[in-house]
């Protein structure tokens, strides 16, 4: 809806008591009132007069009196809005405090600031006299209710103000968990805390210290040990490490892990503390909760922190633990585990690696959903299968039926299935007679009839698959018992889940089996099933791709021993990369494993981009993301042959220019597992033809056939594979004027989608001024038609934020006060410039890249340090080694710059900074200033 309202749309009504069933009656329903109310503007387009995006006209009299008429039909809406406000809150308490509200934008603030605020007052209390499970629950709601209002709560914060709330007696548990090294979920914790509440109740189980024989406290946390003076003859220094058995030493071996730290003198504490050390001193990192970020005091001479976070206005649950520690603070004093509060400035240290945590149930964080019945399984078969699953990195969530259920988790347990790519249901002999175990099973296959990306992977148990499937054997006696307490209907929806799970192909797992072996085989279709996921494409939005596919399927010769390569060669934005990723989603299964390589030809442009690219591809072979450091691109090629060429693989090679060197990357193919195979694809015929000893087999990847051109172009023009009456001349000169390449029609009908013809017109005259030019030059017609806000975060993601999770970007823009940042992503996606993947990460075509960054490049050509944003790695290293002053830059990527010194006077205006070191951690991840 435009704010110019050339064309007034029809004013809408609200049926308050059809469309606005909940009606607000406090701080306990606001959120989904809230969310209630906005989803229904939404679906009207309305929600611009909520949020302040659809403003008034001018009110400019006309002649002989009166307003104009954009500005009467802008008033008659809002009051329409306003009206439907008044009617759906209780008229006797809520409806006194906005009934004065001049508009419905008014009268919408007015109600956030009277719930939202109170609601967290009154909510974010202590355990108190409550039971841990009681507390924990009401938290987690609580949380919920926020996300619903548009305030992500993430998970971490979540678990910290969780352990902040607990009383004293839970000390000793809210001590392990800060000291275990890798991040604890939501519901771990919440497993943890009420298992350790049962045994402070049973004197049985009480934990004794065994250094002072007290109950209620272990040695670790005693405090006589962590009083003791130090004799003052020592000359050792005192090393802490959570990870030993010894956790106070004064030898470097008994340490599980420790390296001398390259950089600047000092560190910044995550309570905001300042640590200076001479080099070649010892400094233990503590890493709790999720990794940590190491923020440097090494730009501006004072602290730099993390402002990405959401403030305390959003987020109540804005805190972090502290993260580095230097090893005299452990001398005489026990460990600090305070969180850390505001600096001087007002500023707050935080990591911003994850954001969203691995293990937050309601937004989507899970990949597999385990579902089981515990007593069957737990111990030998699914504790088994969910490390497993870690160990790989693959996001689980493991049901756990002493969790206290009730109606109020379910949906929590409803979203994480649905939100879940795998479903692994663990059919045990008792499995049917829990009823939680069957509406899981139902959500399953509910899940999978609405989108068959949804894979349900069963496993029979100690159990026969017939059994399964008829309900007989020990499900029968179950299901007797359920016929007496439920509902024909339910218990129907409980045997016909059954049924078609019990179809499904899966693995037995029999008195004579190895759990432990079935799990890995388990494993192992999981995690091909989640690369698939990962390449996903829409298949619904592409045209004519079934040809290409079954052709280079032929060429690859399935069948066949040895190994074979496919080159894909064709114009940029010809569908190289989409053709690759539709034959990997095809045929991956058939290997052992897996990698499929990206963008080689940027990565090769930056420092050690061969080393990178080797490490990747070694670490999707080897499923482990650390894999240590690789110092040379011999070193590399000699690993991939000790530990790839073993497995029959499948690796796909994207988007490779003549830098790339097949032999000096993977070494020679024949030293490949027969029945490896190769996709390669390259804008340059010449490239492939070098690759293997001319062993690479040619694929042209060509135009778009004029028919196929319309059928594409339509679909995202009119959401039709044709055009309608009056547009096919229209269509057509756009076509011929693509020549044939997809991406310009995905983006040019996605910029015309919805707009009259006199647009279409004018963006065709655009479009022929340009039609002689390059892609890039064709392609900025999407682009300039961008809000200069929008345009800002296109850039930002072309030049940066690829492969980046959304969220963490959000953090960013936000923080720099862009509105709507939701809307203006999605306008990017709807416009065809951006995808986000099934990661949650951000994509774009190379040629949309390309465009974004020679856009950044013409705004001083000649002087690069004139620039706002600067991502080639050697342009940063030689401004920064020269000092010269950058008063425009607020973007810099500097991978393997190591920084010294003051900067403060070259980078005034710097918002954004990213280094890495050459070998091992990152060392600034993310800074917002």
């Amino acid at each position: 809806m435009s704010n110019n309202f050339r064309f007034l749309d029809p004013l809408i009504s609200i049926d308050v008591a059809s469309q606005l069933p909940i009606k607000l009656t406090g701080a306990a329903n606001y959120s989904s009132w809230r969310r209630q109310f906005h989803s229904l503007l939404a679906g009207y387009g309305l929600q611009g007069y909520l949020d302040g995006t659809i403003t008034p006209p001018p009110t400019s009299t006309l002649v002989g009196g009166g307003t104009t008429l954009a500005s009467r039909h802008w008033t008659q809406q809002d009051q329409r809005i306003f009206h439907a406000i008044m009617a759906s809150v209780d008229e006797e308490t809520i409806a006194p405090f906005i009934v004065s509200c001049p508009t419905a934008r008014d009268a919408w603030l007015g109600l956030e600031r009277l719930f939202v605020s109170r609601s967290r007052s009154q909510r974010l209390n202590h355990v108190k006299n409550q039971s841990v499970s009681v507390f924990l629950t009401s938290l987690k709601r609580f949380a919920n209710d926020l996300a619903l209002a548009g305030h992500h709560v993430d998970d971490a914060d979540l678990v910290l103000h969780a352990l902040n709330g607990v009383g004293p007696e839970f000390e000793e548990i809210v001590a392990a968990i800060y000291e275990r090294g890798d991040p604890i979920s939501f519901e771990e914790l919440f497993y943890e805390l009420v298992k350790f509440e049962g045994k402070e109740d049973d004197p049985t189980t009480r934990v004794v210290c065994q250094y002072c024989d007290e109950p209620g406290h272990a040695a670790k946390t005693c405090p006589r040990i962590t009083t003791t003076t130090i004799s003052s003859s020592s000359s050792s220094c005192w090393l802490a490490d959570s990870a030993t058995t010894q956790h106070i030493t004064n030898a470097l071996g008994n340490l599980s892990f420790s390296q001398f730290l390259n950089g600047p003198n000092s560190l910044i504490n995550g309570d905001a503390s300042e640590i200076n050390f001479t080099k070649g001193a010892v400094t233990v990192i503590v890493l709790l909760l999720q990794p940590i970020v190491l923020l440097y005091k090494l730009l501006f001479g004072r602290n730099i922190f993390n402002a990405a976070q959401q403030s305390d206005a959003i987020n109540p649950f804005a805190s972090v633990p502290r993260a580095v520690s230097d090893a005299k603070d452990h001398q005489n004093s026990a460990p600090n585990n305070k969180l850390p509060q505001q600096s001087n400035d007002g500023t707050s240290a935080s990591t911003v690696e994850n954001p969203r945590s691995a293990s937050s149930l309601p937004t989507g964080e899970h990949e597999v959903f385990l579902s089981f019945r515990g007593p069957d399984t737990r111990q030998v078969f699914t504790n088994t299968l969910f490390i497993l699953l870690r160990r790989l990195s693959i996001r689980t969530f493991m049901d756990d039926e002493k969790l206290e259920k009730g109606d109020e988790i379910w949906p929590s347990l409803a979203t994480a299935i649905r939100q879940s790519k795998i479903h692994v249901a663990i059919l045990s002999e008792n499995y049917a007679y829990s009823k939680w175990c069957l509406r899981e099973l139902v959500k399953f296959v509910e899940c999978r009839k609405q989108d068959k990306r949804h894979i349900i992977l069963p496993i029979f148990y100690m159990v026969d698959p017939g059994d399964v499937r008829h309900q007989t054997g020990p499900y029968q006696s179950a299901f007797q018992q359920h016929e007496k307490k439920f509902d024909s209907k339910t218990v129907q929806d409980w045997r016909d889940a059954l049924n078609e799970v019990g179809t499904i192909k899966g693995w037995t797992v029999g008195s004579k089996d190895k759990p432990g072996e079935i799990a890995d085989r388990v494993c192992n279709e999981i995690w091909l099933h989640i690369r698939q996921n990962d390449k996903f494409l829409d298949r619904d939005r592409l045209v004519g791709i079934d040809d290409h596919i079954r052709a280079v399927t032929d060429e690859l010769s399935l069948d066949s021993e040895g190994v074979t390569m496919v080159g894909l060669h064709g114009l940029g934005g010809i569908g190289k990369t989409t053709i690759a990723r539709a034959v990997y989603n095809q045929i991956s299964t058939s290997f052992d494993r897996c990698s499929f390589l990206e963008n080689i030809r940027e990565m090769q442009e930056q420092k050690n981009g061969t080393i990178d690219l080797q490490h990747k591809l070694i670490s999707n072979i080897m499923r482990k993301d650390s894999l240590g450091s690789i110092d040379n691109d011999v070193e590399g090629k000699n690993l991939i042959k000790d530990r790839v060429s073993m497995f029959k693989v499948l690796i796909i090679l994207d988007d490779v220019d003549e830098k790339f060197k097949f032999e000096d990357v993977l070494g020679n193919p024949g030293q490949f597992a027969s029945g490896t195979r190769f996709i390669i694809t390259s804008r340059n015929e010449k490239v492939l033809r070098t690759v293997g000893e001319n062993q690479c087999k040619l694929y042209e990847v060509g135009q778009m056939s004029p028919r196929i051109s319309l059928e594409l172009f339509c679909k995202h023009a009119f959401k039709k594979t044709r055009p309608p009456p009056g547009y096919e001349t229209l269509s057509q000169d756009i076509i011929s004027i693509a020549g044939g390449l997809p991406l310009f029609l995905e983006v040019v009908g996605s910029l015309l989608y919805g707009e009259e013809k006199p647009i279409w017109e004018e963006k065709l005259v655009q479009l022929r001024k340009v039609s002689l030019k390059g892609v890039a030059e064709r392609l900025k017609i999407s682009y300039d038609v961008l809000e200069a806000e929008t345009q800002q975060i296109f850039l930002d993601i072309a030049c940066f934020c690829i492969g980046m999770e959304k969220e963490i970007a959000i953090y960013m823009w936000s923080d720099l006060k862009y509105l709507s940042l939701l809307s203006r992503i999605n306008s990017l996606i709807q416009r065809s410039m951006i995808k986000i993947g099934y990661d949650n990460k951000f994509q774009m075509h190379d040629q949309m890249r390309d465009m974004g960054r020679e856009i950044v490049r013409e705004e001083n050509i000649e002087q690069p340090w004139k620039r706002s944003r600067i991502w080639d790695p050697e342009e940063a290293l030689d401004l920064l080694q020269n000092k010269r002053k950058l008063p425009e830059l607020r973007y810099l990527e500097a991978l393997g710059a190591r920084f010294n010194g003051d900067f403060g006077n070259i980078f005034p205006n710097l918002r954004w900074l990213r280094s890495k070191a050459h070998r091992g951690m990152i060392i600034i991840r993310l800074i917002f200033i």
